[in-house]
């Protein structure tokens, strides 16, 4: 019992931060493949140990951002190899996904992603490097706050939470066009600003590692990460003041972005669109990602929800709920933000078993307007697990996975419009019968009546 305790604790410690859940590339789903590991495997190492944690001086670590750990993420882990690299085109899109999931006071959707108090820039560094160390490191994307006035400090709009919310999730850029081919680390920040303590900031740091193929030959001069920034800098929580300086302009920490084109090399190379380099500009910054290519009519969409129960033959310290969350999903072939409202239930967990709540929900892929089908994902899944499938033995917590229950909405909250459901055309066709009937033996009387009067009968 008194572990239990402790892992609610953990869980509750946990939903104050922010986890990343994967590199995204183009419209694919998130991957953590190419993720440099965040923590060993359980949620109690997790949690001590760094995905959800920032990397500032209040904390266990001593020196924050003068640590090591500030340039991947906590170590050793962020020093270890991820899987595999994940490959990119110079000039693609790409992104990171994360995840907070929310509880207690917590809105479920307004916090889903970070916590809405966490308001702060978004920052994205590369190097062409195996280990990040030395001045190696240029930044290629960053967003600040996106609101220049404001009447107060809630209304201002910034990078985060507001444009990760919007995306649902995720934070997107693009490789410049033209820099050199090659295995590069990406480095991707967030900054949340609502600590003013001496501490200073939090920053989530993490590392993805990919392989980038066309480009030019332009290697961009780089800083060394630690070092180039401290806590001290203009645009650290403890020089600037979310609370009471928010309409003063935001120095987004750090060097500019590199835009593509800016060099001049003995072999030019097309030149991609330029992000903003003026330093108002960079305040306001939008989202670079694209709109979609074609427009969705605007006509409601029924939100359909289903609760799934399922057991892990795991104990509950070793419930890792971002790699749960991220095996699911890739089981599935959904996006991660349709998993919501997980919860494990400690009253019916034991110690070599866990018992989670979690419910699928219709989200839509923004690309493809094509929505997930939570109840025929619900019943796959349990399909899935009933006959040992592939697909899960083969994650390292779904091996032995039990559906033990589906909540299916009832027939009317799924059915967006009765007129088009199967009982309605039953019913129609029925009185429609009827209808056809009485008109039948109506004539036919008349005919017999008129027969009579003429003595034809």
């Amino acid at each position: 019992m008194r572990g239990l305790v402790l892992l609610s604790v953990l869980l509750a410690v946990c939903s104050a931060h922010t986890s990343i859940t994967g590199f995204v590339v183009g419209n694919a789903n998130p991957t953590l493949d190419c993720v440099r590991p965040l923590y060993p495997g359980s949620l109690y190492q997790q949690t001590l140990m760094g995905a959800q944690w920032p990397i500032q001086s209040s904390n266990f670590l001593v020196n924050g951002v003068n640590s090591a750990n500030y340039t991947c993420g906590f170590l050793p882990f962020a020093a270890k190899p991820a899987a595999k690299k994940c490959t990119v085109a110079a000039g693609d899109t790409v992104g990171v996904s994360y995840y907070h999931g929310g509880g207690g006071s917590e809105d479920p959707v307004l916090d889903r992603f970070i916590a809405r108090s966490h308001k702060g820039p978004f920052i994205v560094y590369m190097a062409k490097s195996d280990t990040g160390a030395g001045d190696v490191w240029f930044k290629v994307y960053e967003q600040g706050k996106l609101t220049d006035q404001a009447g107060n400090y809630l209304d201002v709009k910034w990078a985060v939470p507001d444009t990760l919310l919007a995306n649902g999730g995720t934070m997107k850029w693009t490789i410049p066009s033209d820099i050199s081919p090659g295995n590069y680390l990406v480095r991707t920040e967030i900054i949340a600003m609502h600590d003013t303590n001496p501490s200073g900031a939090q920053p989530y740091v993490h590392c993805a590692e990919v392989t980038v193929t066309g480009g030019g030959n332009v290697n961009p001069p780089g800083i060394s990460i630690p070092g180039y920034v401290k806590t001290s800098d203009p645009g650290f929580s403890t020089q600037y003041n979310i609370y009471n300086q928010y309409n003063n302009p935001y120095p987004i920490p750090g060097p500019r972005p590199y835009v593509a084109g800016s060099i001049k090399t003995s072999a030019p190379t097309s030149q991609a669109t330029s992000q903003p380099t003026s330093q108002t500009s960079r305040q306001t910054s939008q989202p670079t990602s694209a709109p979609p290519a074609t427009t969705r009519p605007d006509v409601p969409i029924p939100k359909i929800d289903v609760g799934i129960t399922v057991k892990l033959a795991l104990a509950p310290k070793d419930a890792d709920i971002p790699e749960f969350i991220y095996e699911i999903t890739q089981a599935l072939g959904i996006p991660a933000e349709a998993i919501v409202q997980i919860n494990v239930d400690l009253d019916q967990s034991t110690s070599t078993s866990t018992v989670i709540h979690f419910i699928i929900e219709n989200v839509e892929n923004p690309a493809t307007y094509q929505r997930v089908d939570p109840i025929a994902t619900a019943y796959a899944l349990k399909d899935m697990a009933a006959n040992k499938d592939a697909r899960l033995t083969s994650k390292s917590l779904l091996g032995d996975m039990e559906v033990l229950s589906v909540d299916e909405p009832a027939e009317a909250e799924a059915s967006s419009n009765f007129v088009g459901s199967s009982n309605f055309i039953i019913i129609v066709s029925v009185i429609g019968g009827v209808i056809v009937l009485a008109g039948i033996i109506s004539a036919t009387l008349i005919v017999i009546k008129k027969r009579k009067s003429f003595g034809w009968v």
